[in-house]
């Protein structure tokens, strides 16, 4: 269970970055296309949030050194919302095609 953890841990701190450089990556891109831009999108709010998100459990592991149980159950209702993101957001975005 400890090497899941630390494995789980390790993909969340490639994937943040990632995230955070796809998010702004997007936002360039509309500023430089003029392209009709939303920011109350359910899409690019939600995103946002899954950011934040998954910060918070990477201050949640690194910082109050929170593991075991809890983390795991954080995780699994983090990865949730990022499958409801993807998904259902995506569904009702006005220009994110699935």
């Amino acid at each position: 269970m400890e090497r899941l953890e630390l494995m789980t841990f390790r993909t969340i701190t490639i994937g943040v970055p990632t995230l955070l450089i796809g998010i702004i990556l997007g936002f360039v891109w509309a500023y430089t296309e003029n392209a009709t831009f939303y920011w109350y999108d359910l899409k690019t709010i939600g995103s946002l949030v899954v950011l934040s998100v998954y910060i918070s459990y990477l201050c949640l592991r690194t910082v109050k050194r929170y593991s075991g149980k809890a983390l795991a159950t954080y995780n699994t209702w983090a990865f949730l919302f990022l499958l409801l993101n993807f998904f259902i957001f995506s569904h009702y975005s006005s220009f994110h095609l699935l």
